[in-house]
């Protein structure tokens, strides 16, 4: 089994200042960690109202900060989904929001688990 979280991609963003004195994986990680949760239930809401466009831009930004973080699993997963809700494959994409929403408890907890060392302790999760 992979790794859920590329810790090399996490390691560079470290290395850069946050905006409150914390390095800046710590900031994107906990920034994540608090707005996915609601942007998968806009996506689950999208899917379910049938507005597949609305659906792909909401994967695609989930998407684009997984990756940025590491998350590499997690955002070949939304990847795939953006990809069934922009050809119009509404029940293709709902049963790639199942896959997406059973892996991000894992996928939080990794990267929760990831920058554990850098908020001084084990992580919260």
């Amino acid at each position: 089994m992979t790794a859920l979280v590329d810790t090399r991609m996490l390691m560079r963003l470290a290395a850069l200042p946050g905006a409150d004195g914390r390095n800046l994986a710590t900031e994107l990680v906990d920034t994540y960690l608090v707005q996915a949760p609601s942007s998968l239930e806009q996506l689950a809401a999208a899917l379910a109202g049938e507005n597949l466009a609305l659906a792909r831009r909401i994967a695609h930004m989930l998407r684009g900060s997984a990756g940025m973080l590491g998350a590499t699993s997690f955002a070949e997963r939304l990847q795939d989904l953006e990809l069934k809700a922009e050809r119009g494959e509404r029940d293709a994409s709902l049963a790639a929001l199942e896959t997406v929403v059973s892996e991000w408890p894992a996928t939080a907890a990794a990267l929760s688990a990831a920058t554990a060392a850098w908020r001084g302790g084990p992580s919260a999760t």
